[in-house]
């Protein structure tokens, strides 16, 4: 929601477009998908992403330029499997559960995406002194955009 400028309190809702994700953010993000995980909802390993060369690679970037011009997720990669992992102790007791969320890999390759464009590029860190449009590492996810690679 947008307030106007001239403060009247008029809510508005608008969109900005984000810039569409480029062919070797597509690709870096495939390779950054971890080997040898369990299947979401989609049934979809990581495997077939890594394996399929440039076919899958031209059809993910397109899935993902429909995404980011419609805005519209396919609906399968909203859904996630939930389950319970046993911890040592009273197994009747829920505190000895964790749980484990599985969900569509392809999903995962979207959004891995989304923060390379979106959210990477405008974390502030004052400890390293590290401004806008920085070249910021996350949890290993680098702008690519900004470095070649």
């Amino acid at each position: 929601m947008h307030c106007d400028e001239e403060g009247k309190g008029i809510e508005q809702e608008y969109w900005e477009q984000e810039p569409l994700p480029l062919r070797s953010e597509v690709a870096r993000a495939i390779r950054q998908t971890a080997s040898r995980k369990a299947t979401g909802p989609d049934e979809v390993p990581p495997e077939l992403f890594k394996a399929g060369g440039e076919t899958v690679l031209d059809r993910m970037h397109r899935i993902c330029v429909a995404i980011w011009e419609t805005g519209e997720w396919p609906e399968k990669w909203t859904f996630s499997t939930f389950i319970p992992l046993s911890k040592e102790g009273d197994l009747k007791q829920c505190a000895n559960y964790r749980t484990v969320a599985l969900v569509s890999h392809a999903g995962k390759i979207v959004l891995r995406i989304h923060t390379y464009i979106h959210i990477a590029p405008k974390i502030v860190c004052p400890l390293f002194n590290f401004v806008r449009n920085s070249v910021v590492h996350v949890h290993g996810v680098a702008n690519p955009r900004l470095e070649d690679g």
